[in-house]
Parts: structure tokens; sequence; C-alpha cells
């Protein structure tokens, strides 16, 4: 099913990311030898018509000062190089910015609607936004930076695929 989040950085409701696929990281997969626990905790993904939905559960309270040099990266294999980075600022709000790593995609930091952090983070990604002629289905790894060095990278070894959105989507992805 499509979901529709409220991007507010907050648990809505049970039944708001319910129909969503769900990534589980496992403490200590990345980073240092002596790491005792990932910022991440699972991750929630999901799509409507119009967004590409990413939900992050951290393992330890999100406030300002402790996401002080946090970004996070949303680095799309498919369709094209696109990364989307997100970076935390005042009131719980998540700035996006999409940059293009292809020479036929011609922006370096493009604007996006802004997420929501507090208990979760929530992130909507505009599919618009993302180059993607062929509609083919968009492949990501999520990377959590702190001043600009990679400290988690989820999944570890491969990528989470998300179907492209269109009406019959979930006709064409039907298993038994």
């Amino acid at each position: 099913d499509f979901i529709k989040p409220q991007i507010d950085g907050r648990v809505t409701s049970y039944f708001e990311w319910n129909s969503a696929g769900v990534y589980k990281t496992e403490a200590g997969g990345t980073g240092t030898m002596h790491k005792a626990e990932n910022l991440i905790k699972t991750i929630y993904f999901g799509f409507d018509l119009e967004n590409l939905y990413f939900r992050l559960d951290p393992n330890r309270l999100m406030n300002r000062d402790n996401m002080a040099g946090v970004s996070i990266q949303f680095n799309f294999h498919k369709p094209e190089e696109h990364h989307v980075r997100a970076t935390f600022e005042a009131d719980n709000h998540v700035a996006l910015s999409l940059i293009g790593t292809s020479s036929d995609i011609p922006f370096e930091g493009q604007k996006l609607a802004a997420g929501a952090y507090h208990k979760i983070v929530e992130i909507a990604i505009p599919i618009r936004a993302l180059t993607n002629p062929n509609k083919q289905n968009f492949e990501v790894v999520i990377v959590i930076q702190k001043d600009g060095l990679e400290q988690e990278r989820w999944p570890v070894d491969a990528m989470l695929t998300i179907p492209y959105p269109t009406s019959e989507v979930f006709i064409d992805n039907w298993f038994i």
C-alpha cells in the first residue's frame, strides 16, 4: 500500500508506517572496533505517487547538541547517481539538498522540502526531483556522517530497493 506519513519527527500513529518496508540495523556493524551502539536502530521506507518516504529510528535521544555535525546522505545508485543530504537544524527541522554526480545532472545542492526530527527522523523526497525517465526501481544506501566522516552505512553490503511508484506497482510486485 502507499503510505503518506505526517512529516513531524514523531510516531503520530501506529498505522502511519505500517505498510512500509523495514530494515533493522545491527549494533557494531560498521565504524570503529569499539563502537558500542549505532545511531540508527531501524529504517522504514515507503512511497506514494509523489514522494519517497524514510523514517529513521535512533538508538539515543536526538537533540540539536548531540546531532551537531551529523548528516545523513541518501545515495541513490539507481536512477543515475543522486545524493540527498539531510542536515539537522534548529526547531527540529531537517534541511534536504539534492546533489547530482552525473555529468548529465546540472545541479549542486538543490533545496528540497524539509524533513523533521524529534523522537524519530522523517523525510519526504519528491520523486520528480530524482531524474528517472525510464521509471527504474530506486536503489539507495543510507550513510550517517559525523563532521564529514562516514560512521554508519545501511545496508552494509547491499542496497534498499524501492519500486518506482505507479498506480499498478502493487499488482506488478505481488508475490505468493
